[in-house]
């Protein structure tokens, strides 16, 4: 007998490369005209200094320090978005993991992953590859998962 979590684990990378083919397939939001900009995006973190460096080298961001009430915040632009670094002791969020997830589109998959594991990422699962993509999975030092995909010419 097959269980849920077996059965999850062999049809969810199936159901990822449906997912991105459709995104390939101009099957997306972009085709529709939105009311909403993303403007910042906050981030509170609980391993500050590790998440710093994890983010200016992955995601070659250059981060500001500002002090508040004696709380150092970091902030820069991550894809054309404003980022904030906050330690978690000023935001307090209580989440056992990530309740969103990022996914980027990079020109180089194979220096990324160097960049993640050289900064205490974890991989989280193999490459995903198909005719038109490669994807993988990545877990920060503060354990949320983030989504490379490179296309494929």
């Amino acid at each position: 007998m097959l269980n849920v979590s077996t059965f999850w684990n062999r049809i969810s990378k199936h159901i990822i490369i449906v997912f991105f083919i459709s995104f390939d397939l101009g099957l997306n939001a972009q085709n529709i005209e939105q009311p909403f900009k993303v403007d910042q995006i906050t981030i509170a973190v609980t391993n500050v200094n590790q998440m710093v460096t994890f983010y200016e080298t992955v995601f070659k961001c250059i981060l500001k320090e500002e002090e508040i009430n004696g709380i150092k915040l970091y902030l820069g632009e991550l894809a054309g978005v404003k980022i904030l670094l906050c330690p978690n002791k000023l935001a307090k969020v209580n989440a056992q993991q990530n309740r969103h997830q990022f996914h980027f589109i990079v020109t180089d998959l194979g220096e990324v992953i160097k960049d993640v594991i050289a900064t205490r990422g974890i991989i989280k699962e193999e490459i995903i590859s198909t005719n038109k993509l490669k994807t993988v999975t990545i877990i920060d030092p503060d354990k949320n998962t983030i989504v490379f995909t490179e296309k494929k010419e």
